[in-house]
């Protein structure tokens, strides 16, 4: 067989094919004329068949069209919308579908009236979905802004009474606010869950606002109170109106889903499943008819195709072997190079087909894959390197931490400002964007907790501009004035990153919280002022927490003015209490079953719940907490706190 050397494989297959096809016909002229007498009863069933897969389409375009209907009633979004006015497009195109097909009146009839019901759904569909967006415009149009600015009055009635020194007010806008936060809360439940007991307690909650309204309106002096109060009571009152009227368009929403939606769906599904089960009977009938007669002409059909079966094989062993033989021949070659032995010798590189313009093409190949493991070896010997300079970066970083922990104060120096203490600073990566801070100031000593912006490596650099920022402030302030020294740091830090002005892509900075603890004329009493920056106070004691929040502005970020004013807070009574700084790390973890943050409220609930134990098992219980609460979560940023008591 020498001589098919010389032939292209191309005639090779033409002459092949050739071969097979007119064998092909001659089997496909006899089937054919045996298959005439079974034309008319495969026409009937191929008939009943098409129709029975075009109802069973509608079926499952019907049912996927229930399907994005319940997803919407779920997890109602646009994305379900759309799904269901298409599946319901194509499900009333597949009607005129199978209504065309249908070959009797009767049948048509159940068809036609289909698409009348599935038109009827999709009205009440879209009956549901306009009053769900009725219902989320007034949830975030209305609820949402109306809470939020009752909530944010509450707190400025309560700090401005505080700070009046008007202790029975401040209590009672605290109440308040704590009332309307319930009612929110139950709000919210019953938005998600639908869940008429969290009505009912949200309304119930109302009561209680009312009363503690009226009694605010009677204890608050300052006429901009009175006026703001005025405004509070408004707010709670718009706010039950609107939650009225999302109540019952809620109420006529499940009413349309449960009494429409719900009792068209299944009679549709009914209709078609009966129409199915119709013409699947109709096909049992006609089936073995048609496949008795199929029987008779497929035995004359095999017989002839057999006969063609042999010649071809045949046929196609003699040209498949001739161009199979030096194929395998080859890839054996291939394998043998691919193992990496690059002396094989390539074969059939004299034959003129393809055959032998594929072995000088795989020659190329060996001569590539000699120059390739000379450029492999090159590519180990620069990995070897990467790997070595990588070692030296992870070193080097390393390194950077305990530079890093150098400036952070000693234990002892903690030991001489504050009775007790403990301070809880944990990196995410080696290096942290957080630190604390501590002096002696005069007479006094001030602590700082700071949050620099990022993390890792960036965040530590931060740390070590704002540190120098601070030690640079204090040497020229008069002792005590933590406001004039955290403007001052805002100044030196915008300067040490030319932030100064409204030039430049950089805009990075710090919060921080101070505490300066200083003497007072007083005996056995110390002066204790507090000065945040986007930093928040918790005041812990058997009771309750208190959260004293900071300015809300930042250091050193272009945004905020060189003469940016940090309010200072005096706390006078620091007996019996324990005090706390965080940074937004702990505040921030996500976790939990619903992956959320750990929040200021949780912390605070903590902290009543170890205020008694000494400071070093707090800071073992914080750490456990979060730990816990993260779970399987990433940590998200360094955390750091601090908790103190005084003398």
């Amino acid at each position: 067989m020498a001589f098919l050397n010389r032939i292209k494989i191309p005639t090779k297959i033409f002459a092949g094919f050739g071969i097979v096809i007119g064998l092909l016909l001659v089997a496909a002229g006899v089937g054919s004329w045996s298959l005439a007498g079974a034309n008319d009863d495969y026409d009937e069933y191929r008939a009943l068949a098409r129709q029975t897969v075009a109802v069973g389409r509608v079926q499952a375009n019907m049912l996927m069209t229930r399907i994005h209907a319940k997803d919407f009633v779920i997890k109602p979004n646009e994305e379900s919308i759309s799904q269901v006015k298409a599946r319901a497009e194509e499900t009333i195109r597949m009607i005129d579908h199978a209504l065309k097909l249908a070959i009797d009146d009767k049948r048509r009839e159940i068809i036609d009236a289909l698409e009348d019901d599935l038109k009827s759904y999709v009205a009440e569909f879209q009956r549901v979905t306009d009053l769900q967006a009725k219902r989320n415009r007034l949830v975030f149009e209305n609820l949402k802004v109306i809470g939020a600015n009752a909530e944010s009055a509450l707190t400025e009635i309560t700090e401005q009474a505080y700070q009046k020194e008007n202790l029975q007010a401040a209590y009672r806008a605290g109440r308040m606010l704590g009332s309307v936060m319930r009612a929110r809360v139950h709000a919210a439940h019953f938005l998600i869950q639908n869940d008429e007991a969290s009505y009912k307690t949200a309304s119930d909650e109302f009561a209680t606002i009312d009363k503690h309204s009226t009694q605010l309106t009677r204890e608050l002096k300052a006429p901009q109170l009175h006026r703001l109060a005025g405004e509070v009571t408004k707010d709670v009152e718009r706010y039950r109106q609107v939650l009225v009227r999302v109540h019952k368009i809620t109420h006529e929403r499940n009413e349309a889903i449960h009494e429409r939606l719900n009792r068209i769906g299944p009679v549709v599904a009914r209709k078609v499943e009966k129409l199915k089960l119709s013409l699947k009977s109709k096909q049992e009938i006609v089936g073995p008819l048609a496949e008795a007669e199929i029987d008779a002409a497929t035995e004359v059909t095999i017989g002839v195709s057999l006969l063609a079966f042999f010649l071809g094989i045949s046929s196609a062993w003699v040209i498949g072997n001739g161009i199979a033989r030096p194929v395998v021949s080859m890839t054996d070659a291939m394998s043998t190079l691919a193992d990496g032995d690059t002396e094989i010798t390539i074969p059939a590189t004299d034959h003129r087909d393809e055959i032998g313009a594929m072995a000088k093409a795989v020659q190329v190949f060996k001569e590539n894959k000699i120059r390739a493991d000379a450029l492999a070896e090159e590519e180990r010997r620069i990995q070897r390197e990467l790997a070595d300079a990588y070692g030296l970066i992870t070193q080097s970083i390393d390194y950077s931490s305990n530079i890093q922990r150098a400036i952070l104060p000693p234990v002892a120096r903690l030991e001489q400002m504050f009775e007790d203490h403990f301070v809880h600073w944990e990196p995410r990566d080696v290096v942290s964007g957080d630190f604390y801070w501590a002096r002696d100031w005069g007479d006094g000593k001030l602590f700082v907790l700071a949050d620099c912006t990022g993390h890792g490596v960036p965040g530590a650099f931060m740390t070590l501009v704002a540190a120098g920022a601070l030690e640079r402030a204090i040497l020229n302030l008069p002792e005590g004035n933590v406001g004039a020294l955290i403007q001052r740091t805002h100044q030196l830090v915008q300067v040490a990153l030319n932030q100064q002005t409204d030039e430049g892509e950089a805009d990075d900075g710090l919060e921080l919280g101070a505490v300066y603890v200083g003497p007072t004329d007083k005996p056995g009493q110390s002066r204790f002022i507090f000065t945040g920056a986007r930093f928040d106070l918790f005041i812990a004691d058997k009771d309750d927490v208190e959260i004293i929040k900071g300015t809300k502005a930042g250091l050193g970020y272009r945004r905020f003015p060189a003469d940016q004013e940090y309010a200072e807070v005096e706390i006078e009574n620091t007996s019996g209490k324990s005090f706390y700084l965080t940074t937004d790390g702990l505040i921030d973890q996500l976790g939990g079953e619903k992956r959320r943050a750990f929040g200021k409220r949780r912390l605070s609930a903590l902290l009543l719940e170890i205020i008694d134990a000494p400071f070093d098992e707090q800071r073992e219980r914080i750490k456990s907490a979060i730990e816990v609460y993260q779970g399987e979560n990433v940590r998200q940023d360094d955390v750091a706190i601090a908790g103190f008591r005084l003398g």
